[in-house]
């Protein structure tokens, strides 16, 4: 695993640590960054706030070498950060 696939990992391993989980819904535009637990902790971004989410997730997972789903939950720190 090079440096850069490690630093996504851990990102991405701190929000599931944290009880947090990224839906994407791309028939809708939509991500929603919530709390497994408490219902209203948590994010929604839609239209323009969720492609520039899902893009900047694109390419972190691209340019780290790891799935998809690992760049979408690396990206969501910064917002589980600010609960």
């Amino acid at each position: 695993m090079n440096k850069l696939a490690k630093i996504v990992t851990e990102m991405a391993e701190y929000v599931e640590r944290s009880g947090f989980s990224v839906d994407y819904d791309s028939s809708m535009g939509q991500v929603h960054i919530r709390h497994m637990d408490l219902e209203d902790e948590g994010f929604f971004l839609e239209h323009d706030e969720a492609e520039q989410f899902t893009e900047e997730a694109q390419r972190m997972a691209f340019e780290a070498d790891v799935d998809y789903e690992v760049g979408l939950l690396a990206q969501a720190k910064q917002y589980v950060d600010c609960i």
